[in-house]
């Protein structure tokens, strides 16, 4: 392999593994909704709103709002229904308004 595709290549492999890794929307939207964390949380508007924010993030090849939005969703895959219930995985980045 040519030296000069090797850091393209290892960039390439970084992000497919950063996304890839993160849990889909819909069982990021069952945890927030079995943990009760946010008040009158519609399952499908959940879903919807996650797919949405995702693709956008893709749309505008905004890497790092991609990243930041699958850290997010990996976060609340990983924390507890009370470590999600204090705030362990509030980015203000993704949630500005």
């Amino acid at each position: 392999m040519p030296t000069s595709l090797t850091p393209w290549l290892a960039a390439a492999l970084t992000a497919l593994v950063a996304t890839a890794c993160a849990p889909s929307c819909d069982s990021v939207c069952n945890k927030l909704i079995r943990c009760d964390v946010v008040d009158n949380l519609n399952p499908l508007e959940c879903e919807e709103s996650c797919a949405r924010q995702d693709a956008q993030y893709e749309l505008e090849d905004d890497k790092t709002l991609e990243r930041a939005f699958a850290d997010h969703r990996r976060c609340i895959g990983s924390s507890t229904c009370d470590e999600l219930e204090d705030g362990a995985c509030y980015e203000e980045e993704l949630f500005q308004f």
